[in-house]
């Protein structure tokens, strides 16, 4: 399993609660072609870029998490390093549009962090 993926499933179970379970289970794996969340940080090293050299260079950008389009739904931005960063609108059922190019959203400059908030507290 891919780093980004646990991180997505963990943050998802942090984010939409703990409810009793219907099963055993606690995580379920849930296929991009299903959920349309394709990101993944990757990280290219080079002689001058490596963890020696950079010692926060796999901490990775950072995800944040609200209602982005304010229709009752957790959408995910997720920061990129190497790769821009995207906006995922969530549709429902655990399926996600990407909306970056539309948003204005793309980067191409190391992402470190992300911060949510709802600056005019419209909800």
């Amino acid at each position: 399993m891919k780093p980004i993926s646990l991180a997505l499933g963990l943050m998802c179970l942090l984010y939409f609660g703990c409810s009793p379970a219907h099963n055993d289970k606690l995580f379920e794996i849930v296929d991009p072609s299903y959920s349309g969340i394709r990101f993944e940080n990757l990280i290219t090293e080079s002689d001058s870029l490596n963890a020696l050299t950079f010692e926060y260079l796999y901490n990775g950008g950072g995800v944040g998490i609200g209602d982005f389009n304010n229709d009752g739904l957790p959408d995910i931005f997720f920061s990129g390093n190497m790769v821009s960063s995207k906006l995922y609108i969530n549709k429902g059922d655990f399926r996600f549009e990407d909306v970056t190019e539309r948003a204005n959203l793309a980067t191409s400059t190391w992402c470190t962090g992300v911060a949510v908030n709802d600056f005019n507290q419209d909800g």
